[in-house]
Order: C-alpha cells, then sequence, then structure tokens
C-alpha cells in the first residue's frame, strides 16, 4: 500500500508582524462591536419587562378608577347663584360695604363629583 506524501505549502507574508496587529485590531472591534450588541440586548430586555409592568399598572388604575366612578354618586351638583336678581346696592351717598352671601353647606362628595364633572367637559371640549 502506498501511502500518499502530504506537501505543505508555505505562503510568504510581507510584514508579518504588521498583519497580526490588523487581525488583533479587527478582532478587537469585533468583541466591542458584540459587548455593545449585548449592552443593547440587555436594555431592549429590560424596556420590555418595564413596559408589560406599566402595562399591568395601567390597567390595574384603569379598574380602579372605574370602581370607583361606580362607587360615586351618579346626579351632578349645580353650584347654586349666590347674587339674586334684584340685589342692587343702596346709593344714599355712602358705598355699602360687600356683604358675603351665605353660602349653603354643600357635601363634599357632591363638590368633588361637580369638579370631576367639569374637569371631563373641559377634557371633552379639548379632544
Amino acid at each position: 500500500m502506498a501511502v500518499k506524501e502530504e506537501k505543505n505549502l508555505y505562503v510568504g507574508i510581507k510584514d508579518p508582524v504588521e498583519m497580526r496587529r490588523s487581525l488583533l485590531e479587527s478582532s478587537r472591534t469585533i468583541i466591542k462591536s458584540l459587548k455593545r450588541y449585548e449592552k443593547t440586548k440587555a436594555i431592549r430586555n429590560e424596556k420590555l419587562f418595564l413596559m408589560n409592568k406599566l402595562s399591568g399598572l395601567v390597567k390595574e388604575i384603569m379598574q380602579l378608577d372605574a370602581e370607583l366612578k361606580s362607587k360615586l354618586p351618579k346626579k351632578h351638583a349645580k353650584l347654586p347663584n349666590f347674587r339674586k336678581k334684584n340685589d342692587k346696592p343702596k346709593k344714599k351717598g355712602k358705598v355699602p360695604e360687600k356683604i358675603e352671601p351665605k353660602k349653603p353647606e354643600i357635601d363634599e362628595l357632591d363638590r368633588l363629583d361637580f369638579d370631576l364633572h367639569d374637569i371631563e367637559q373641559k377634557l371633552s371640549r379639548l379632544s
């Protein structure tokens, strides 16, 4: 049986030190790019996690908001007009002092409901 002889071929490289330096710099650039990619990948994963967490919080807030609205009174309170039609100051030389009209007591929930209704109206006008 004949054994095939392997011939080793060698190629001459001009300036082998410069070639090695070039390869090492390329490897360093590739490794830096891979590190940046891994950091970006980690940031994207964190962003996805936080977005999912935010989505869950928004759903919870919406649910609590719906629950709150269901427990608030349904009527919309109107604030009474404190000024009477015939309420004119007397003009007998003296300037009368401003008299504060008596404010009827408004339940706190009714006032909040009125404020909420007012805000919702303003928001609807903006939309």
